[in-house]
């Protein structure tokens, strides 16, 4: 064994072989020399959160109350009202020994929301309200300590907004409820971390907390506050209320009028808003069980391209064989087969491995042999859960009339996210060589087929999860697969055991070919031998 020290010098590294004398004093001399740095760090932080208490006129946070609460509230005013602003209002004038847990992604209305809650107060409710912005790398106690600063100064409604930014609140968050709530006081906790919210809600909060869900925006909503009914809109953009004039979270400075505007700003937002979701919430859970599969991942910095791996899948298999296939886009070959239906074969004017090959370049997803970290069914496990606890995906039924076998499908509620995936394959398609040579008119059926056939599917799911959510526990809502084709949608009630059945489609006008799974006998067949008369 020879030891060498190594350094920088200049930008360049250096190395000297050491004598066995020198190699212990010098190894002392490292590790104190980590300790300092250490220290150094920590100084450094303490003078950060010094200079913040400074410049926040005492408060650990940065604290709005009285005329400048007002004039930032007022900056939404006429702004229209999410459908779960009713819930946040009945929490505020209600007589609930909770918190209030405003959450969801990025862009869904919270912030908004909570501006137009102060702007509905009367004089007296103004004046006893504050907005505490929890700023990074603060903690527990140093929002205990602003909490009794502005209890002590007569506010009694507290708006604290990413306070999943605190290092310890998924442990500590219960003295939020335990000691403060219990006095009168009114906690609205909102913030992008949703899981941290969830583990928080399981856990030092369980039964202490009324949630509220902003993440998913419905069609019928979405239309109504940005006054767009057009359904070709909600499924390039829907998912997030940032397009147009409608901004609806308060950082406007980042230039972007959608989150889903090209596939590169989708991915930023799946990185930022999802992957970086989990990310942040394994770095604060302390204890460490929930996330022990995924910390490898983690580590060596492949969470982010399985995450995009899992939400990229057009089928929503969230099994092993999803990542470690080789990848080919469902988007791409559906797109394939219509076109063969339609008498043109996609493949005989495009180079097939050329255009998988840019379109995984395209999505920053890494093949098996890249990764150097083992993918199993526990990892695809833990991050369907953690999607599905952050709205991102949704199971629905599926029956299978073959085999008489009842499933689940799984499916993206962000329409956005997923359309975002399509451009980007579409624009592979358009770079490819090959396809370039084509004549135009042949180029244009090629690209229109390739969108609309994910664009029905997508329209498919949206129709199927907004039916879902919107009729009670009377009704079961399902897909059924034929032995060619299916039945888009079946709704089932179980009072009188009738069945309605549904074809969805993206078209301008109705064919009747459109409706031969419907027709069918084998459709009628199936369902009313399970279900009920159609």
């Amino acid at each position: 064994v020879r030891h060498y020290h190594q350094w920088y010098s200049e930008g360049k590294v250096v190395s000297k072989y050491l004598r066995e004398p020198e190699v212990q004093p010098l190894a002392e001399r490292i590790e104190l020399a980590r300790g300092c740095k250490a220290r150094l760090a920590e100084v450094r932080e303490e003078i950060k959160r010094l200079k913040a208490l400074e410049d926040n006129g005492g408060y650990c946070n940065l604290v709005r109350t009285g005329l400048e609460l007002q004039q930032w509230a007022w900056g939404v005013e006429g702004w229209r009202r999410r459908d779960c602003y009713r819930l946040l209002d009945a929490y505020l004038h209600g007589k609930d020994e909770r918190v209030c847990i405003l959450y969801g992604l990025r862009r869904t209305g919270k912030t908004t929301m909570i501006r137009q809650a102060i702007m509905d107060m009367d004089d007296g409710e103004a004046r006893r309200t504050a907005y505490i912005r929890v700023l990074d790398n603060r903690t527990m106690a140093d929002l205990s300590d602003d909490i009794r600063a502005l209890r002590d100064e007569g506010m009694d409604i507290l708006f604290i907004d990413e306070v999943t930014l605190a290092r310890d609140f998924i442990t500590l968050s219960a003295l939020l409820s335990d000691i403060y709530v219990p006095s009168g006081m009114r906690i609205v906790l909102s913030g992008t971390d949703s899981l941290s919210f969830w583990y928080a809600e399981d856990d030092a909060l369980l039964g202490r907390a009324s949630m509220i869900h902003t993440t998913y925006i419905p069609f019928r909503e979405h239309a109504r506050l940005l006054e767009d009914p057009c359904i070709d809109d909600y499924i390039r953009y829907g998912g997030t209320l940032s397009i147009g004039q409608y901004f609806l979270e308060e950082n406007r400075s980042e230039g972007v009028e959608q989150e889903y505007g090209d596939p590169g700003m989708a991915r930023r937002y799946t990185n930022r808003a999802i992957a970086g979701n989990i990310q942040n919430s394994l770095r604060l859970e302390s204890k460490g069980i929930r996330f022990d599969s995924l910390r490898e991942l983690y580590r060596v910095d492949e969470l982010t391209d399985v995450i995009n791996r899992v939400v990229e899948d057009i089928t929503h298999r969230f099994i092993i064989d999803v990542v470690y296939s080789e990848y080919s886009s469902d988007n791409l070959e559906d797109a394939a087969n219509n076109l063969r239906n339609a008498g043109v074969d996609l493949y005989g004017v495009v180079n097939r491995e050329a255009l998988l090959e840019a379109l995984r370049r395209q999505l920053s997803i890494l093949e098996p042999g890249e990764r150097s970290t083992e993918i199993t069914e526990d990892h695809l496990a833990w991050l369907r859960t953690y999607l599905e606890a952050m709205d991102v995906i949704s199971e629905y039924q599926v029956d299978d009339a073959m085999t008489g076998k009842v499933g689940r499908g799984i499916l993206i509620t962000q329409p956005g996210l997923r359309y975002a995936q399509v451009e980007a394959v579409t624009e592979l398609v358009e770079r490819d060589p090959e396809f370039r040579s084509q004549v135009q008119s042949m180029r244009v059926r090629i690209l229109d087929v390739l969108r609309n056939t994910v664009v029905g599917r997508m329209m498919e799911e949206i129709v199927l999860y907004d039916t879902m959510r919107a009729l009670g526990r009377r009704f079961e809502v399902f897909r059924v697969v034929l032995t060619k084709g299916d039945v888009d949608m079946v709704i089932h009630d179980r009072t009188s055991g009738r069945c309605l059945m549904f074809e969805v489609k993206h078209s301008l006008g109705r064919s009747v070919r459109q409706i031969r799974h419907l027709l069918s006998e084998e459709a009628e067949r199936y369902v009313e031998g399970m279900y009920g008369d159609v």
